[in-house]
């Protein structure tokens, strides 16, 4: 701590310290502002050094062009966040001070005034050694405290609201009665400094350099919003101990190293299935490869389906982890959340619950650690949640990007831990392709900042570095097509593209399935849409075959899910009918496959559910043409006619796993995109929308899945687990009696909340339209007790609720 900082700073700035109240409580004596600022700047010392901070102050420092009040700036920012409670008229409506008289017409806001007592303050100070750089830094640090108890929103905003501030003063002089002296900063001030805070962040202005201002300022506020909560916690309810850092590394490894599989691997004792020779030779490659370039931040790991990518990503984070020892959390992080439930019970099978490991999304619980105490420690949970207080988190990519580009409070508080951390980043090409160049730009601006080893992986993986003119991302696999070309993978399936012209494809596949059905096969037929899917499943039951046919779409809950896959993998003949759904990550292995087609990644992730094992003869996986597939897929370039297989060029970049070339094209429209005169040009972007640190907007184009009003619907009926059965009507009085139970202490709720979300997806269906009599309504959540009435089979028809034929997966 710089020694200036605590009792002695704020003689300087206030007077009556004693007499200035930071929080209230109903069982402890009121906590004085000293008290709370100094317990402030405790946290950043613990965040600072258990995270590792030094090298990522140093590379702001840097390339914030060495201010030389940067240090200083940076802790007093931390410290004075809450120095505005010095407002008599906050001390008056909400500390019940009775050592002031009454208030005024100020509604005793304090974070904005804040703001403007550090302004003023620092302002004489950079004047005199006329520090442009440090100016541009304190002002982002001003806006940063205004923001503290809110979310990001853009800077402009902030000079607006200062200088209504500065007439209010004016008016109301119970703002800065405390003050020892007055405000010095007026408009004309005010304005000049925020005319050379422009000027200045446009100097940076070199492409992706905008970014830096951009994540400076999230960075400080993730910061800056973990310090304050934490000691407003320590003094509410007890000490932060953990904050979530791996701090043995070696164990880790350790663990990871005694699985029977590793063990194989490195005694070179894998058996003779010519699938795990290749997965090994894989897993040694990547291996050596990351050992020769330590240093480096981004790496691409690009490997066929079911080579043992997850496996090898495993191992690669370990030998990133214990070969740099600044490097402390891995996220594991995927475009589903039945993804990242599958790789964190595979996690959980190497590592035993010392290890600590959590997934993070809208319908897992949160993770209670055990504890000596007896009854739940509701605070602790639920602020380990809020702050990823764990080791490894598994997460999805929307919650990643709610980290790294989302405005809201605890989205982007939850920054600060993801320096020094690594980042395993699966198919993140599966998103639209319209910001591929946003993504990889900030992936590579946010890893040079805070210390981030992104490895992004994927069966059909673009060297997105062309798209930033950078070719210095690591390619794990030297010679690609060694494992692409290698004929287990390149011939374990026959492909025919003959049904994409066919104009009646129900007839179609109806008939080359009755010709397959007829031997001992495993069938799975792919739609691009749930209703198409569901509307060929009732037709093809009707066709009485003598196999059992099943339905797996995204309206299935995650016990059905399970169900159907183990009775996938235990039959020996089978017809599947399924969304895209089946592609993420579904360990299946069938004989036979249909898919109507959509984008070239999707069908060689199909392609992976095919002869899986690589021991089956006569695999053929067939291609129809049913849905449009810009209905889905919207902006994406992709779907152009030109770039699918319905134009006959592009099939052989299937059959030939030739992606690199076909992703040349992609990306020379891209390119191209980015220069054009609307709302796709990256230029125009990094200058009006970063560069001016326009939060709203940069989080609105960074959105990964488009924002569609869909309305959620409870379906009250009994669904079949595992160990049971769950009742709808049930679970909806559970919510009820939470939600409407105002005694119940707020982190107690949450995290009884977090344990129905469970429950509750299972009941919930978001819809499109909804014009249907419901019987109650809690938020936007409309419930029907008979639920039932919408399903035939066990399965959701849609049409029956919505009258909506089109839903994606």
């Amino acid at each position: 701590m710089l020694p200036f900082l605590g009792g002695k700073m704020l003689d300087l700035l206030i007077k009556n310290k004693e007499q200035v109240y930071a929080h209230t409580s109903e069982t402890k004596p009121k906590e004085t502002l000293e008290q709370h600022l100094d317990l402030t700047m405790h946290y950043f010392e613990k965040i600072y050094n258990e995270k590792n901070l030094s090298s990522i102050e140093e590379n702001f420092i840097k390339l914030f062009n060495n201010p030389l009040m940067f240090k200083e700036l940076l802790r007093s920012a931390i410290y004075l966040h809450d120095i505005g409670k010095v407002n008599v008229d906050f001390q008056i409506l909400k500390m019940d001070n009775k050592q002031f008289g009454k208030n005024t017409m100020d509604k005793g806001e304090h974070s904005l005034l804040s703001s403007l007592i550090y302004l003023d303050y620092y302002y004489k100070e950079i004047s005199k050694n006329k520090d442009s750089d440090s100016l541009v830094v304190a002002y982002i640090n001003a806006y940063v405290i205004s923001r503290h108890h809110g979310g990001l929103s853009d800077i402009s905003s902030f000079q607006e609201s200062l200088q209504k501030l500065l007439l209010m003063n004016k008016d109301n002089k119970n703002i800065t009665y405390l003050l020892l002296n007055s405000i010095q900063l007026d408009e004309d001030k005010l304005t000049s400094i925020y005319n050379i805070v422009k000027k200045r962040i446009s100097a940076y202005s070199e492409d992706w350099e905008n970014s830096i201002p951009y994540i400076y300022a999230r960075w400080l506020y993730s910061v800056l919003v973990a310090c304050d909560f934490y000691a407003t916690s320590h003094y509410l309810y007890k000490e932060v101990e953990h904050i979530g850092v791996i701090d043995n590394p070696q164990q880790w490894q350790v663990q990871y190293e005694k699985t029977n599989l590793v063990q194989s691997i490195r005694n070179q004792n894998v058996d003779t299935m010519p699938l795990n020779k290749l997965r090994t030779e894989l897993f040694l490659e990547v291996e050596q490869n990351a050992k020769n370039n330590l240093n480096e931040l981004l790496y691409y790991l690009e490997a066929p389906t079911g080579i043992g990518k997850t496996n090898t990503s495993i191992n690669l984070a370990m030998q990133l982890l214990n070969n740099d020892s600044t490097l402390n959390k891995i996220f594991y992080v995927f475009p589903f959340n039945t993804l990242a439930e599958q790789t964190y019970n595979a996690l959980k099978d190497i590592y035993n619950d010392e290890f600590d490991i959590a997934v993070v999304n809208s319908i897992t619980p949160f993770k209670e650690k055990d504890t000596a105490e007896d009854a739940p420690d509701y605070g602790s949970i639920l602020l380990d949640n809020q702050f990823l207080h764990y080791d490894m988190v598994v997460t999805s990519h929307v919650g990643l990007f709610d980290i790294l580009f989302g405005t809201g409070r605890e989205q982007t508080a939850r920054l600060y831990q993801l320096c020094n951390s690594i980042i395993i980043l699966d198919e993140i090409q599966s998103y639209k392709n319209i910001i591929w160049t946003e993504i990889i730009g900030f992936l590579n601006m946010y890893s040079k900042l805070l210390n981030i080893r992104i490895i992004i992986m994927s069966a059909t993986l673009p060297y997105l570095g062309k798209l930033i003119g950078d070719d210095s991302i690591v390619k794990l696999v030297n010679d690609r097509d060694k494992y692409y070309n290698n004929p287990l993978i390149k011939n374990r399936v026959k492909l025919d593209f003959e049904m994409i012209g066919e104009e009646n494809t129900f007839d179609a596949l109806n008939e080359k399935i009755a010709e397959h059905e007829q031997q001992e096969k495993k069938i799975l037929v792919e739609f691009i849409n749930k209703q198409s899917a569901y509307d060929f499943y009732i037709q093809l039951k009707e066709m009485n075959f003598d196999t059992e046919i099943v339905l797996i779409t995204g309206d299935d809950n995650k016990f059905d899910r399970r169900a159907i896959i183990k009775k996938i993998k235990k039959s020996d003949k089978i017809i599947v009918i399924s969304t895209q759904v089946i592609e993420a990550g579904v360990d299946i292995d069938m004989d036979i496959g249909f898919k109507d087609i959509s984008l070239l990644d999707a069908e060689e992730q199909f392609l992976g559910r095919i002869n899986r094992s690589c021991l089956k003869e006569n695999c053929i996986v067939y291609f129809f043409n049913l849905d449009n597939l810009r209905l889905i897929y919207k902006e994406d370039l992709r779907t152009d006619k030109l770039l699918t297989l319905a134009e006959p060029e592009n099939r052989q970049y299937l059959v030939t796993k030739n992606f690199d070339t076909y992703y040349d094209k992609v990306l020379e429209d891209l390119l191209i995109e980015n220069k054009s005169c609307n709302d796709r040009n990256v230029q125009d972007f990094l200058r009006n929308k970063v560069g001016n640190l326009d939060f709203k907007k940069v989080e609105e184009k960074m959105q990964l899945i488009d924002n569609i009003n869909m309305i959620q619907v409870f379906l009250a009926r009994k669904v079949v687990v595992e160990d049971g059965e769950i009742d709808g009507k049930d679970v909806w009085e559970q919510y009820q009696q939470l939600i409407d139970n105002n005694q119940m202490d707020y982190a107690k709720r949450k995290v009884e909340l977090s344990k129905l979300s469970e429950k509750l997806d299972l009941f919930i269906w978001n819809v499109i339209e909804f014009d249907k009599s419901y019987n109650e309504q809690i938020g936007g959540i409309y419930y029907i007790e008979d639920g039932e009435q919408y399903f035939e089979d066990g399965k959701f028809n849609r049409k029956k609720l919505t009258g909506d034929d089109f839903e994606l997966l």
